[in-house]
């Protein structure tokens, strides 16, 4: 025995060998010996898939109705694994099959995770209730959803599992097979009739889960159409996980300008306020809109601005100066380009150590330089700007060798920078 409570014989179970367990029984081994989890041999064997190992134990008389100390029986263990011939033989030997464990789970719940769908048939003909639902309110068609199998997707349709039915959180299937990126099933779904764009209690939809995942083949089998009252939009969601390659999806480019029906941010606030240029580059390269406000009346450059004191008083925390140091400054000298200064405070002249900005700093301070140098050049301005922050935008542009003094001049004027400047 080990220190889980397992006998050799268990462990015999497990590895699905009858020779060996007939063996160690003819050697006296106990067939009702349980481990610390409350499994017996037959559960082990269960959870093999091998028939040849199931008969065997029952044939020496072990408990068919046997519970793990989670209530599992030894057909529950049967159908993780997936084998129509375990589930029958247990079945055979009286294996009562609506028996469920302290989360609510059946047998059938147990295949169709697996993804069985012959053990799903077995189960089923042996009179499998198909609308079961678990402590969560999930039937076998979510859990089958989650393994990706169009065929046990079949098998439970057949039998008149509800394709649009929904857990405590209102997720249907086809909420699981995206989010799993399992293609075959949410193709069997919506091929069987399922709701294309359910919204579940927090608001996401399949399509916004396909798109935050980066499941491209699902997303090309949703369609364009999105209810509403979904949190979120496939576009907002492809920025948020800086998924840019499916920018050019249909089921994503359609919502591009689109505007976060809470807070009024558009993609290219979002991607703004992260100082994330890969993002901004590509939107722009897009056409989307580059002077959008949202409910607080903010452009994506004035949340491209809003994104570096927070970042520069973080960089301050990081190596433990107390509040109000002045202690930015070279890193404000590497925001605005002056990186001629950038060995010296620029507050008092003193010298400063260059370690003070390192790479990665200088690296994302660079990137946020970019976003606002690329938001100007196409098209944004310092219109409902603080005096400080179309200020800071006048540093930048000034720094910037193809624009210079007289685009940031421009810039505090009210004028746009001309896109023409090289």
């Amino acid at each position: 025995m080990d220190q889980g409570g397992k006998t050799g014989l268990h462990f015999a179970g497990w590895s699905g060998s009858a020779k060996d367990i007939q063996a160690l029984l003819k050697a006296g081994a106990d067939v009702h010996a349980k481990d610390l989890k409350g499994r017996t041999a037959l559960h082990c064997a269960g959870g093999s898939g091998s028939t040849e190992a199931v008969e065997a134990l029952l044939a020496a008389g072990a408990r068919v109705h046997a519970k793990d100390n989670h209530r599992r029986t030894p057909l529950h263990y049967a159908g993780v694994s997936g084998s129509a011939g375990a589930v029958k033989a247990l079945l055979a030997a009286g294996a009562k099959v609506h028996t469920a464990d302290y989360s609510g789970r059946t047998a059938l719940h147990c295949a169709g995770e697996s993804g069985s769908a012959m053990a799903i048939e077995a189960l089923l003909a042996a009179g499998a209730d198909v609308h079961t639902e678990d402590n969560s309110e999930r039937t076998a068609l979510h859990m089958v959803s989650r393994s990706g199998a169009a065929e046990a997707v079949a098998a439970l349709v057949a039998a008149g599992a509800d394709v649009s039915g929904t857990d405590e959180d209102a997720w249907t299937a086809l909420h699981f097979a995206a989010s799993y990126g399992n293609t075959g099933a949410v193709a069997a779904l919506l091929g069987h009739g399922a709701e294309p764009s359910p919204v579940c209690h927090t608001g996401e939809t399949p399509l916004c889960l396909a798109v935050a995942l980066g499941h491209r083949e699902i997303i090309g089998l949703l369609p364009t159409e999105h209810p509403s009252d979904a949190i979120s939009t496939p576009a907002h969601e492809a920025v948020r996980n800086e998924r840019l390659e499916l920018l050019n999806a249909p089921q994503v480019h359609f919502f591009l300008n689109e505007a976060d029906k809470d807070c009024g941010d558009s993609v290219l606030h979002i991607a703004a306020r992260r100082a994330h240029l890969p993002s901004v580059e590509a939107l722009l390269h897009l056409n989307v809109w580059v002077r959008p406000h949202n409910v607080d009346g903010h452009t994506p450059l004035a949340c491209a601005l809003e994104w570096l004191d927070p970042f520069l008083c973080a960089q301050r925390d990081v190596v433990a100066l107390p509040p109000g140091t002045r202690s930015n400054n070279s890193r404000e000298a590497v925001a605005v380009g002056r990186r001629d200064i950038l060995g010296r405070d620029v507050a008092v002249g003193r010298p400063v150590r260059r370690a003070a900005v390192d790479d990665s700093v200088r690296d994302k301070l660079d990137e946020w330089r970019g976003v606002v140098l690329a938001l100007l050049r196409e098209g944004a301005d310092t219109e409902g700007l603080s005096r400080d922050a179309a200020q800071l935008c006048a540093r930048v542009v000034a720094s910037e060798p193809s624009l210079g003094p007289w685009q940031a001049v421009r810039l505090l004027r009210g004028k746009r920078v001309k896109r023409k400047a090289t």
